[in-house]
């Protein structure tokens, strides 16, 4: 299996980004991003919220609230899981 991540640094480019993306067909996926084999879905992961970063002597946490949405592309139905709160 193999990963391709794309990281949107300009959240005001972030909803045109992710809509791009929704709309291309698994053939179209493949042949951008050079993969393989077709593509089952896409997954996008919205980080929501940073909380202050705590430091301690060995290590650092980075609280973080995401949003988890899955892209079925045989179908192209969305499956968006809650926000989750997890320390980095």
């Amino acid at each position: 299996m193999r990963t391709v991540s794309l990281i949107e640094t300009d959240k005001d480019r972030l909803d045109a980004t992710k809509a791009q993306l929704h709309h291309l067909t698994p053939q179209a996926l493949r042949d951008r991003y050079h993969l393989d084999t077709l593509p089952g879905y896409l997954l996008f992961d919205t980080l929501l919220e940073r909380g202050p970063l705590k430091i301690y002597p060995f290590h650092a946490i980075l609280p973080t609230t995401y949003q988890l949405e899955r892209v079925e592309l045989a179908n192209n139905e969305s499956h968006r899981q809650g926000e989750g709160r997890s320390p980095l």
